[in-house]
């Protein structure tokens, strides 16, 4: 982000205003403890911010509110989240995928009062995707809920679009799912890889479904992943959540996103929230963005 020399009054406030953003205030923090990344693949350096509100609607108090959320990965072939800060007190739970989830612990929030939260955090990105060896490769050739890769039409589908080479197949797969697939925009509940199959349409999450699943069947780990696309520091809104995928190709995961018909490229524009993976050490493995628990609350992101 560049600024230029200010001329008026005005632009000075601007300029304030800005840099105000991007110097927090008194905030709870954790810096990545893991040294063994070498800085010098990621190089692309990032500040986003994004904030929630917890509202209670009830006339009564709310007791021992429990609230979770996702910050970015913590380690990906393109991505380090260096730094956490955030305006309230939190818990940093990390699992076996890098997911990593921020628990607030609130004593009460009073008859229709509320509690806002900012998360500030800092991460470096890589153009290009380094190296990664996962122990647990073969779960991303298992059918999961939403990921049907065991049905019978998405096998004949599979076999239909397989080519001789890994990434002919792969290739195959993705321009099937943009030339068939219609997005008729946002959809509430999520429906799955047989579902986008059978209907040919779907959001983000359906498309990323099916290429997963139709890779899958055809013996190539993928995965499901959600966060944010954004090239430069942004202050993230509810509406840009979207999903993706990645598929596992010679030493790494590499981005395809059928919706966006983006394949192998912007790999740094992808900030990863969430690998879609069930984990007992992730208490929101359930929920894709955030998990509040009291009664008569209400959440929404700013």
């Amino acid at each position: 982000m560049a600024f230029t020399q200010p001329t008026s009054a005005p632009h000075c406030f601007i300029i304030l205003a800005i840099i105000a953003f991007f110097i927090p205030g008194e905030s709870y923090s954790f810096s990545s403890p893991d040294k063994s990344f070498q800085r010098t693949s990621h190089q692309l350096s990032r500040h986003i911010r994004y904030a929630y509100t917890i509202e209670n609607r009830s006339p009564n108090v709310a007791r021992d509110v429990h609230f979770w959320t996702y910050a970015p990965v913590k380690v990906t072939p393109t991505q380090i989240c260096t730094k956490i800060s955030s305006s309230n007190h939190y818990e940093l739970i990390t699992d076996e995928y890098q997911n990593q989830i921020l628990h607030y612990v609130f004593d009460f929030i009073p008859p229709y009062g509320s509690k806002r939260i900012t998360v500030d955090v800092d991460l470096v990105f890589s153009k290009t995707p380094n190296q990664s060896s996962p122990d647990n490769l073969e779960e991303y050739l298992l059918p999961e809920r939403f990921i049907e890769c065991d049905n019978r039409e998405i096998r004949t589908l599979a076999q239909q679009l397989h080519k001789n080479h890994l990434m002919g197949t792969v290739e195959s797969i993705f321009h099937w799912i943009v030339e068939n697939m219609s997005s008729p925009g946002y959809l509430h509940n999520e429906r799955g890889a047989l579902y986008a199959l059978q209907n040919q349409k779907g959001d983000c999450t359906e498309y990323m479904y099916l290429f997963v699943a139709l890779c899958r069947t055809e013996g190539i780990p993928a995965r499901c992943l959600g966060g944010y696309i954004c090239s430069q520091n942004s202050i993230l809104k509810s509406n840009q959540y979207h999903n993706w995928a990645e598929f596992y190709f010679q030493g790494s995961w590499r981005i395809a996103d059928p919706h966006k018909n983006t394949f192998l490229e912007n790999h740094s524009d992808y900030v990863a929230f969430h690998v879609m993976k069930s984990s007992p050490a992730n208490p929101i493995s359930g929920f894709s963005r955030f998990h509040v628990r009291g009664k008569g609350l209400h959440v929404w992101m700013d």
